[in-house]
């Protein structure tokens, strides 16, 4: 049971860095070279940091790959007994979701802010 929780917690968190991927490479497209990105600490919605635009649209998803790898971690070497196999898989598969659900939101925000600036591409 151990292996196939690690298997599928590696599962979920492929797929969530994918669709961050994909989501990354949309405001790649609508956002012009050397235009100023909403940053991703910018909480509240109001005007705030900006980054450049490849801080700003790979952040989350860097910080996630880090945060993925160190729960492979986790899961490899802390697994005596099938409760914490349980528990550790949840961890993961939970904070998979959370990492999509931030990035897709920051992503969507700092779009929707560019776009009212009339700086996006078409």
């Amino acid at each position: 049971m151990d292996i196939i929780l690690r298997y599928g917690g590696d599962i979920l968190w492929a797929i969530a860095l994918g669709l961050m991927a994909n989501i990354s490479r949309t405001g790649f497209r609508r956002i012009p070279p050397g235009t100023p990105t909403p940053a991703p600490w910018n909480f509240g919605g109001a005007p705030g940091p900006r980054a450049p635009r490849a801080l700003a649209l790979l952040f989350v998803p860097t910080a996630a790959f880090f945060i993925g790898a160190g729960l492979v971690i986790v899961a490899a070497t802390h697994t005596e007994s099938d409760a914490q196999s349980v528990l550790i898989f949840g961890a993961r598969a939970l904070l998979a979701a959370l990492f999509a659900l931030v990035h897709v939101t920051h992503v969507r925000g700092a779009l929707n802010v560019l776009e009212a600036e009339n700086r996006l591409r078409p």
